[in-house]
């Protein structure tokens, strides 16, 4: 039986509450373990997914970063200045009327058919025009010009004649009672150098009604087939 004395002495040599006998903290140790085991893997997924990264397409990194060009009007309170030589003249059509819809390039293939169903097709110039922003923006503005023999409307003749100023000065195109007005900048507005990407005509197409599916190139386009209610 163990005295007094040499149980206080056993105590004394316990270790302190939370350390085991072998001086490690009641499992710390292996917890701080566990933990550095999870870091490293999570380090490890890093680096592994780190190693497939790839240089960023040329596209990113070309002054021009805008991928596909709408075809439409700037907004009332955007400056714009006009491309001073390149005119995209084509049949073009809106076979959906409203809010949301969209002018269709029409390719002499379809154009008996909208006949028949009696879907204008009007001749239209598109003018590439730039936007006034931060990063150079683009876009193609048509002008639906009139039937031979008959007389401009003053929505279509306002909207050319201020896209032809636009050729040597920013404004803003402001939709009016009766056509499109002048918006001259404020005094002492600055805007970004005049630059247009060097694209022919055919990357102007491609860029805009091509890759937006904008083009009729038979009956079979979805747009048709809606208009026209065939499946």
């Amino acid at each position: 039986m163990r005295s007094k004395v040499e149980a206080e002495v056993g105590a004394s040599e316990a270790p302190p509450p939370g350390v085991d006998g072998r001086g490690s903290r009641n499992g710390l140790d292996a917890e701080a373990a566990a933990e550095a085991t999870v870091d490293a893997a999570i380090r490890s997924k890093a680096q592994r997914l780190a190693a497939r990264l790839q240089p960023p397409p040329a596209e990113l990194t070309a002054s021009v970063k805008q991928a596909l060009i709408p075809v439409g009007m700037p907004g009332a309170l955007e400056f714009i200045r006009t491309h001073p030589d390149i005119r995209l003249t084509l049949n073009m059509t809106e076979p959906k009327k409203g809010p949301g819809s969209s002018l269709y390039a029409v390719m002499p293939e379809v154009e008996g058919l909208l006949a028949r169903y009696r879907i204008k097709v009007i001749q239209t110039v598109l003018y590439p025009i730039q936007i006034a922003s931060a990063v150079p923006s683009y876009r193609l503005v048509p002008v639906k010009f009139p039937v031979e023999g008959r007389r401009w409307d003053n929505w279509s003749l306002s909207r050319k004649l201020l896209l032809e100023k636009a050729v040597e000065t920013w404004l803003a195109m402001r939709s009016m009672d009766d056509g499109y007005g002048e918006g001259e900048p404020a005094e002492g507005a600055v805007f970004p150098e005049v630059e247009f990407p060097d694209w022919s005509a055919e990357e102007w197409l491609d860029r805009s009604l091509v890759k937006a599916d904008l083009v009729l190139w038979d009956a079979a386009h979805p747009i048709i087939k809606a208009v026209l209610h065939i499946t």
